[in-house]
């Protein structure tokens, strides 16, 4: 079960029930309530769903099913943009960071983490 920030957002959008917690840091979570908060507003039915939520090579990965048709350009258009601006948050803290190289793994972090 999720824990912490991301434990309310779950709570809060429906479309959250495929999904047992988000899998990346806490630095990302004004990226994805923002996400969250727009993908709302598209009324996207009761079928669509969240199924993962994760840090892949640095990025946030948003992944969903169901979205309809007449609205796929605009909501993974929404989705495509988080994504890019994690690339310049740190997934710890939400401050301005950049990807790098830790522990032979991507990851994107401010200089402070």
């Amino acid at each position: 079960m999720a824990t912490g920030k991301y434990a309310e957002l779950m709570q809060k959008y429906p479309f959250f029930q495929k999904l047992s917690r988000i899998e990346c840091g806490e630095g990302w979570y004004g990226l994805i309530k923002n996400l969250c908060a727009e993908l709302e507003k598209l009324t996207l039915g009761s079928s669509f769903q969240v199924v993962q939520v994760k840090q892949k090579n640095g990025a946030l990965r948003f992944y969903v099913e169901n979205v309809p048709d007449s609205k796929k350009k605009v909501a993974y258009s929404l989705i495509q943009e988080a994504e890019n601006r994690s690339l310049l948050t740190c997934e710890e803290c939400g401050n301005p960071g950049r990807l790098v190289i830790k522990k032979l793994l991507l990851k994107t972090r401010c200089p402070s983490c």
